[in-house]
C-alpha cells in the first residue's frame, strides 16, 4: 500500500487508481543533457518537433506496453554523453492536446501552495491577487494548477506504472537482469494533424530530475487534487467552453465571488 492510499483509507476512504495507455516505448534518457535552446522543441518547448515524427517510433502495435522494446525507438540524449534506458508513455490524440505550461514542474511558488493548501481557505480568500487571496492560495488555485497543467492524465500514468509491482508491470518493464526500467516521460502523439509527440517533460531534464518528479512532484500533486475534492468547502466552478455540455451547469455556482 503507497502512502496516498494509506492517507484515505485512514479517513475511510478507498483509493485505487486505474489507467491504460496506449503505446510504452523504450527510450535512452541522458544523464547530464546539455541546456535546450530557446526556439526549438515545438510548443512548450516540449514537443519533438518535425513533421512526421511516428515514423522514428517504428511499427509499433498499440496497447500498454507492447512496444517497450519495439523497432525504431528513439533514443533522446545519446549526443550529449552518457545515457540510460528508460520508458516513455504515448497516448494518442486525434483533437486539441491538453497544454502543459513552461516551467510548470521548476514553479516553487506553485508547489508550496499546493502543499500549504487547508480547507475553508476558499471562503476567507479576498479579490484575486489580495494579500489573503496571495498568501493562502485560495479559490484561485485549483484555476491556477488548471491553467498551468490541463490535464493529470500523463502523470497518473507515470505514478501508476512507478506504483506497480514487478508482476504487475506490462512486457518489456524489466530489463535482461529483472530489474525494471523506470518510465521516466509520457507524451501526447498528436494523430490529428502533425502526428508530433508533445511530452511531460523537457528535453533536458535529466535523468534523476524525472524520476524525482515521478516519486516525490507528482504524488504531491494527486494528494492535493484528492484532498480538494474530499476536504474542500467549496467546489468553486471555472467557466469555460466546457460548460456548454456540462450536465451541472443550471445548478452551478456561478455567480460565486471568486469567479
Amino acid at each position: 500500500e503507497f502512502p496516498l492510499a494509506a492517507n484515505f483509507a485512514r479517513q475511510g476512504v478507498a483509493c485505487a487508481l486505474t489507467g491504460k495507455a496506449d503505446r510504452i516505448d523504450l527510450r535512452r534518457f541522458a544523464l547530464n543533457p546539455p541546456p535546450e535552446k530557446k526556439g526549438r522543441g515545438g510548443k512548450n518547448g516540449n514537443t519533438a518537433g518535425g513533421k512526421d515524427t511516428n515514423a522514428a517510433h517504428g511499427k509499433i502495435p498499440a496497447g500498454a506496453g507492447n512496444a517497450a522494446h519495439g523497432k525504431g525507438a528513439a533514443h533522446a540524449g545519446t549526443a550529449a554523453g552518457e545515457s540510460a534506458p528508460g520508458l516513455i508513455i504515448l497516448d494518442y490524440k486525434t483533437g486539441r492536446l491538453p497544454s502543459l505550461s513552461p516551467g510548470f514542474w521548476d514553479d516553487r511558488e506553485l508547489w508550496r501552495r499546493l502543499r500549504e493548501w487547508r480547507p475553508g481557505q476558499e471562503a476567507s480568500s479576498g479579490p484575486e491577487g489580495s494579500p489573503a487571496s496571495e498568501a493562502s492560495g485560495g479559490a484561485f488555485l485549483l484555476r491556477d494548477l488548471a491553467r498551468r497543467l490541463e490535464s493529470v492524465q500523463l502523470p497518473l500514468y507515470l505514478l501508476m506504472h512507478s506504483l506497480c509491482a514487478a508482476d504487475d508491470l506490462p512486457p518489456g518493464g524489466l530489463d535482461a537482469s529483472g530489474r525494471r526500467i523506470p518510465a521516466l516521460d509520457a507524451a501526447w502523439i498528436d494523430l490529428g494533424d502533425s502526428g508530433e509527440e508533445k511530452t511531460l517533460f523537457p528535453k533536458d531534464f535529466s535523468r534523476d530530475r524525472r524520476a524525482e518528479i515521478v516519486e516525490k512532484t507528482i504524488p504531491e500533486l494527486l494528494y492535493f487534487l484528492l484532498r480538494h475534492m474530499l476536504e474542500s468547502n467549496a467546489l468553486v466552478p471555472h467557466p469555460g467552453k466546457h460548460c456548454d455540455w456540462c450536465s451541472c451547469a443550471k445548478l452551478c455556482m456561478l455567480s460565486s465571488p471568486f469567479i
